[in-house]
């Protein structure tokens, strides 16, 4: 979780417009980084008439929560798995889905659900999937859960 301190867009002829953020880390969710500011990167550009599947433009005092990939050239690109946040609690305004989460490299002993969900793994894949606890043993007897 950060808070977009800055951002500069970065032309390049050869290659789709990219904003590079300076953000805050406020929180960590998976991984630490040894650092209270990281620079990153989203594909676009604040004021782009081109749309890409994803593009990630954020705005200045915006708090993110930031999926961020890693690239060979130590650079941190943000996934299209990021989101806005209105509040640093994220039971008061989201959590991304499980499966998100998942495919994003977050392993499942770390993935949450919301406090009035329970974490279940789909039978026929071995997704996470966050369920109603009124509906897990109903789920569990059709072997649609394990």
């Amino acid at each position: 979780m950060g808070k977009v301190l800055s951002l500069m867009v970065i032309e390049n002829e050869s290659k789709a417009p990219r904003t590079l953020y300076e953000i805050e880390i406020l929180q960590h969710i998976k991984d630490n980084i040894e650092t209270n500011e990281i620079m990153v990167i989203g594909l676009g550009a604040v004021n782009s008439t081109r749309h890409l599947d994803t593009e990630t433009i954020l705005s200045e005092g915006q708090q993110v929560l930031l999926m961020l990939n890693e690239q060979p050239d130590g650079q941190w690109l943000i996934s299209p798995y990021s989101s806005v946040s209105e509040s640093l609690n994220p039971d008061l305004d989201f959590i991304l889905p499980p499966l998100k989460l998942f495919k994003a490299g977050i392993p499942i002993e770390e993935i949450h659900c919301k406090t009035h969900l329970e974490l279940a793994l789909k039978s026929s894949n071995g997704a996470p999937v966050c369920i109603q606890p009124k509906s897990l043993e109903r789920l569990f007897e059709r072997g649609w859960i394990k």
